[in-house]
């Protein structure tokens, strides 16, 4: 095998682990496309889901369930 010729097999070898390099970047690329997107929508989802509680303080003492069932009464 002469000087060109393995010059020739180290430009192909070269090219082909190029090729490789390339599709598996492209491949991540879209894989970790495909992940954001599935974290955007579950947080999407959840933020939707979630349910705030805000404590409102006052003066008087704790509510009984008589005082909630008469305030549903009331409504």
């Amino acid at each position: 095998m002469g000087g060109s010729e393995l010059a020739e097999l180290g430009r192909s070898a070269g090219e082909t682990i190029d090729d490789a390099v390339m599709a598996v970047s492209r491949d991540l690329d879209d894989f970790s496309q495909s992940v954001n997107d599935s974290i955007n929508a579950y947080n999407a989802t959840e933020n939707d889901a979630a349910v705030t509680f805000q404590h409102t303080a006052h003066g008087g003492p704790a509510m009984t369930m008589d005082d909630l069932l008469r305030m549903r009464e009331e409504q």
